[in-house]
């Protein structure tokens, strides 16, 4: 039988698993900001050049994509785990919670779409 009790280990396993996977996103975007030469600042829900830091049209959209980018792969990096091995609950929050994100954000996208 599989384990399903929702514990307060669980509930914390969930936590950390948004924390990690929103962290890692807007790393995603800091780093290849500053990877193609632009000063950029790293906050909670976004990153942003540094004033007078104005990146190209293809640096915007590279940079934009690098945070999916970088869930998406976190996302088939659990799901392979997963796969291979015995299910596991606590492994699982971290598929789910980069699925969700990314599900999100497609809805908020339809809403109010990104401007590059």
């Amino acid at each position: 039988m599989v384990d399903q009790k929702i514990t307060l280990r669980y509930l914390l396993c969930g936590v950390v698993a948004v924390l990690f996977t929103w962290i890692l996103h807007e790393f995603a975007h800091w780093s290849t900001s500053e990877f193609l030469g632009y000063e950029t600042i790293m906050r909670l829900n976004g990153t942003s050049p540094l004033d007078g830091q104005n990146p190209t049209a293809w640096h915007k959209i590279i940079i934009s994509a690098a945070g999916p980018i970088i869930t998406v792969l976190e996302g088939l990096l659990f799901f392979v785990i997963l796969r291979s091995g015995s299910w596991n609950k606590y492994l699982y929050v971290f598929l789910f919670t980069a699925f969700y994100m990314r599900l999100l954000a497609g809805l908020m996208n339809l809403l109010n779409l990104n401007e590059i």
